[in-house]
């Protein structure tokens, strides 16, 4: 499995949180639910449910299958579960899961998943952009290289905002020197 689930800070005053087999138990079940609809042996398997059998749960989490169904009749209880059982399996849903796991785009799951690469790529885009912003101010004797002094207006860039720059051809800079 690859991919991420959302987990708000909120679940530490969850009334469940204390209660290791419980919260262990949700926080699996988030962790398996499909994360589209799907199907298995037939059976129509929907976004934040899943099928397992209990025993498979308890070998998963290193709990007995008395834990497991205590745990399930606690989020049962609360309303955060649900169970239908079919003749080999059951299928187990996260009600809300929707909720839980709402507000994600593509791109923010594909940052999550790389975690502190993006922004290590973004960082290193910025720093050759700007490298090549100061060879450019170099060449048509603007800047630091010509001896004029830079003013910098908070932007990060020295006097970007001073002059009108085709930031696509800096960007095509920026890749063509990557390639080399």
């Amino acid at each position: 499995m690859t991919g991420y689930v959302k987990i708000s800070r909120k679940i530490m005053k969850w009334g469940w949180y204390r209660d290791g087999s419980t919260c262990r138990l949700f926080l699996h079940m988030i962790l398996k639910a499909n994360y589209k609809d799907g199907e298995y042996q037939g059976v129509p398997v929907p976004r934040g449910a899943f099928a397992s059998t209990y025993q498979e749960l308890a070998q998963e989490l290193g709990l007995s299958v008395k834990n497991i169904r205590t745990a399930l009749e606690h989020l049962k209880k609360t309303g955060e579960v649900a169970v239908s059982r079919h003749a080999k399996f059951s299928v187990f849903t996260v009600k809300n899961y929707s909720v839980y796991q709402a507000g994600g785009s593509q791109v923010a799951e594909n940052r999550q998943s790389d975690g502190i690469q993006t922004a290590t790529v973004k960082e290193n885009k910025n720093k050759k952009i700007k490298e090549i912003y100061i060879r450019t101010c170099a060449r048509e004797g603007h800047g630091i290289a010509s001896g004029n002094r830079i003013s910098s207006r908070g932007t990060g860039f020295s006097n970007f905002a001073q002059h009108e720059y085709d930031f696509d051809a800096l960007e095509q800079q920026l890749l063509q020197s990557q390639e080399v």
